[in-house]
């Protein structure tokens, strides 16, 4: 093209191996033969046009991909409800055995030395608890029974459980 955008003709001198390979490149790019050159002569190499099979076939890919992840999603939908019923009985039978749920026992309580799976009273941290019951039922609420028991000096539960030195009414860390 020139400046003031005319047309030109263009003559080219192809053998009748290149010219029948430029046709046969252009048919597949959907262009015409002057639209082809033009675009190679601009650095746009012209880009293949795909068959309509190949589009169809992709149509079909994407149908198969959609159902398979549809499948993907019952599945681990399945394996999450089927994990979940499991633990739920396990639980359950558990419970029912009279195993202890939790690896640790409650502040109150702890484990028994023969017996991991039994659970017997520490009398220290029992004592608390019973003055924490004592304290509710005479109208205290949790914020007032804690500032009670931190003036009187009384370990945290996790204060207590680390040494489990037998000794629940010792003078705690201070918080800052």
């Amino acid at each position: 093209m020139s400046t003031n955008d005319e047309e030109v003709c263009l003559k080219v001198r192809l053998t009748e191996g290149e010219k029948a390979k430029m046709e046969h490149d252009a048919a597949l790019c959907g262009l015409t033969q002057a639209e082809y050159v033009r675009q190679i002569s601009l650095g746009q190499p012209p880009r293949r046009k795909q068959p309509p099979e190949f589009w169809e076939l992709l149509d079909a890919l994407y149908e198969v991909h959609d159902k398979l992840e549809r499948l993907a999603d019952y599945c681990n939908e399945w394996y999450a409800k089927n994990t979940s019923d499991k633990v739920r009985r396990v639980m359950q039978s558990r419970g029912n055995a009279g195993i202890p749920l939790t690896t640790s026992a409650p502040y109150g309580y702890k484990k028994a030395p023969e017996d991991k799976n039994k659970w017997i009273v520490d009398e220290p941290a029992a004592e608390v608890v019973r003055q924490i019951f004592q304290l509710s039922i005479s109208g205290l609420g949790p914020t007032q029974i804690a500032k009670k028991l931190r003036a009187e000096g009384v370990m945290t539960p996790s204060e207590y459980f680390p040494g489990r030195i037998g000794k629940c009414f010792l003078t705690p860390t201070p918080h800052h």
